[in-house]
C-alpha cells in the first residue's frame, strides 16, 4: 500500500530472513588425496616462453616436394607450339598422382600458373622436412637435332641447407660435407623414366641449380625432353607420353626411398675434423730479454779473489 501525504507515518517492520534448511554433514570419503595448502609448498614453475618445444615426430609416409618449373610471368622455353611452364605443371601433377598412388605424401610448390621465387621453392621443401625434392622442366637447344632426357644434381649444398641436414641426421660436424644422395636419386629417376617412356638416355649431370643446392634433402632437376626438337616435342604434346614420363619419375623416387630407408646416412661424406693447434714458437720470434724481468747488474768478484797487481815504480808492501 502507498501512503498518502496526509496519512501518518507508520513504523517499518523488519521481516526476518527465512531459516536456512538443515543439511546433514557430509561424511563421505574424498575421491582422491586432498591437496595441501601449506605456504611452504613451491609454486609450479611456468614454462619458459623462450624455449621452443621439439616438433612431434612424423611417423607417416615420407613427404615428397614436386616443383613445376617456371610459372606466371616466367614462361620458360617456347618452341614448336609449346610453352614450357604449361607442360611442366601438367607433368608435375601427374608425378604427384603416381606418388600418392604409391602411398607417399606430396606437396606442390605451385599447382596453378603463378611464379614462385627459386629460394622459396627450396625453403618450402626444407620447412616441410621432405624426403626428396623433384623439379620438373623441359629442355631446349640451339641445335634442333638434340633430344633426350637429363637429370641434374649437385653434391654441394648451401650453408643453410648443411645446417638443416646436420640437425636432421645428427651429424657431429659439416666440414667438407658432400651429399651423394642426390646423385643416387638422379640415377634412379633417369633409369626408370627412360625405361617407361622410351626417351633417349642422355645421362645424369652435375650442376648447382638454386633449387637443388638450397634443399637439405636429396634434390634433382629433371629435364623431360627437348621441345626444340620437333619429333620429341610432338611426343611431349601427347597425354600418354607425359603420363609415362611421370610414372617413370615416380617409380625412380620410390625405388630410391626404399633403398635409402635401410641406411639414411648412405652417401653422406664428411671430411676429418680439423684440430686447431697453436703455432710453433718460431712464429713469435726470439725470446724477449725481459721475459724474466729486467736484467740484473753484474756481480763484482770478492776482494780475496782479486789477484795482486805489482807496481814497478813502487816497492811491494810488507
Amino acid at each position: 500500500l502507498v501512503a498518502s501525504r496526509d496519512s501518518k507515518p507508520t513504523a517499518t517492520v523488519k521481516v526476518p530472513p527465512p531459516p536456512k534448511p538443515q543439511t546433514e554433514p557430509d561424511t563421505s570419503e574424498p575421491e582422491g588425496p586432498m591437496r595441501e595448502t601449506s605456504k611452504d609448498l613451491p609454486e609450479p614453475s611456468s614454462p619458459d616462453p623462450i624455449a621452443k618445444p621439439e616438433p612431434p615426430v612424423d611417423k607417416g609416409p615420407p613427404w615428397i616436394i614436386v616443383d613445376a618449373g617456371h610459372g606466371g610471368g616466367d614462361g620458360g622455353s617456347v618452341h614448336n607450339g609449346i610453352i614450357e611452364k604449361n607442360l611442366t605443371l601438367d607433368i608435375a601433377k601427374r608425378v604427384e598422382a603416381h606418388l600418392k598412388k604409391a602411398g607417399l605424401r606430396v606437396k606442390m610448390t605451385r599447382d596453378k600458373d603463378v611464379y614462385v621465387d627459386l629460394e622459396e621453392r627450396s625453403e618450402f621443401a626444407n620447412k616441410n622436412r621432405a624426403a626428396a625434392f623433384v623439379s620438373i622442366h623441359l629442355n631446349a637447344n640451339l641445335t634442333s637435332s638434340v633430344s633426350g632426357l637429363e637429370v641434374y644434381y649437385s653434391p654441394q649444398k648451401t650453408l643453410h641447407a648443411k645446417r638443416l641436414l646436420q640437425a636432421a641426421l645428427k651429424l657431429d660436424h659439416i666440414q667438407g660435407l658432400e651429399d651423394g644422395r642426390s646423385e643416387r636419386l638422379a640415377s634412379a629417376i633417369q633409369k626408370h623414366a627412360c625405361e617407361v617412356s622410351g626417351a633417349r638416355n642422355r645421362g645424369i649431370r652435375e650442376k648447382g641449380y638454386t633449387v637443388v643446392i638450397g634443399s637439405a634433402m636429396p634434390a634433382v632437376l629433371v629435364e623431360c625432353g627437348f621441345i626444340s626438337n620437333a619429333a620429341e616435342a610432338s611426343k611431349i604434346k601427347t597425354s600418354s607420353y607425359r603420363d609415362n614420363l611421370a610414372k617413370g619419375i615416380a617409380r625412380g623416387v620410390t625405388t630410391y626411398l626404399q633403398a635409402q630407408a635401410a641406411n639414411p646416412l648412405r652417401d653422406i661424406f664428411l671430411a676429418e675434423p680439423k684440430v686447431e693447434t697453436p703455432p710453433p714458437d718460431d712464429f713469435h720470434g726470439p725470446p724477449s730479454p725481459f721475459e724474466h724481468g729486467p736484467p740484473r747488474p753484474p756481480v763484482a768478484p770478492a776482494p780475496e779473489d782479486v789477484p795482486a797487481v805489482e807496481d814497478e815504480g813502487r816497492p811491494k808492501a810488507a
